[in-house]
């Protein structure tokens, strides 16, 4: 309805009350439409934040489901205003798309994180996860969808909308978390990791392989170069560092290798 329709009413209105008749109007005509969202959601993104912040410990690994919710629900919404449908669809929409969007993101980071922390590449732990805790992904989508298209089965125009609006939205939060989510972590292989773990790995596998290996000599000759060490694993410095260290006791030397996995 046009602002020039709504004052033409309202002139009429006024009109009426003048002749001594009670007139009242009220409807979507005269109220404005609905409340769009605001300082509401707002405050919920902002507690979801340090929920997150406070779980992971990890400053990107709470923003990346956030991240993906947001990209997710603004998809979701354009497209509600894209299909022509009613404004009042989108209350429904901003609350559902932005818990499913947090929720399904949150089941990829936790299995990528557990898949690092095994031990697994950037790569294959981002394949993992979204196999695994993708599939549970879909399911809870594909429940959520169906029981919302549901509210078209009583017949109510407004409950249709709101549902086909509400399951649109989810349809897009599950493709954003099992697509563009774990290509979000591949920009941050180790963000998002604890950062106590961030600062012990000394490579993206985070594992310290260490081998003591001690040379007896029962003859103590020192005086005897010692070529034995040429036909350990490692034949080169790049792939190993190896210390020696000799005791004051007539024992022989005791010789650390510690080796760091390519």
């Amino acid at each position: 309805m046009s602002g020039a329709t709504s004052a033409a009413l309202m002139d009429a209105v006024e009109d009426g009350r003048a002749a001594g008749l009670t007139v009242e109007v009220g409807g979507s005509a005269v109220d404005g439409g609905p409340e769009r969202g605001g300082v509401t959601e707002l405050i919920g993104i902002a507690v979801a934040a340090l929920v997150l912040f406070i779980t992971f410990r990890a400053i990107v690994a709470a923003g990346l489901p956030l991240v993906a919710a947001l990209i997710g629900l603004g998809a979701g919404v354009c497209a509600i205003v894209a299909a022509g449908m009613s404004t009042t669809t989108i209350t429904l929409a901003l609350m559902l798309g932005l818990t499913v969007g947090i929720d399904y993101a949150l089941f990829i980071v936790s299995r990528y994180r557990a898949e690092r922390t095994a031990g697994h590449a950037p790569q294959e732990a981002a394949g993992r996860a979204a196999g695994t805790a993708g599939s549970a992904v879909v399911f809870a989508g594909a429940t959520v969808v169906i029981a919302l298209a549901g509210l078209t089965v009583a017949g109510v125009p407004m409950l249709t909308d709101m549902g086909l609006a509400a399951a649109g939205t989810v349809v897009i939060a599950v493709l954003v978390t099992l697509t563009l989510l774990p290509a979000l972590l591949g920009f941050f292989p180790r963000a998002v990791l604890p950062r106590a773990q961030r600062r012990g790995a000394p490579n993206d596998q985070a594992l310290l392989t260490a081998t003591f290996l001690v040379l007896i000599d029962a003859t103590d000759d020192r005086s005897q170069p010692r070529s034995r060490s040429r036909a350990w694993p490692y034949e080169s410095e790049s792939d190993a560092h190896l210390l020696r260290h000799r005791s004051r006791s007539p024992c022989d030397p005791l010789a650390l290798l510690v080796g760091f996995p390519k």
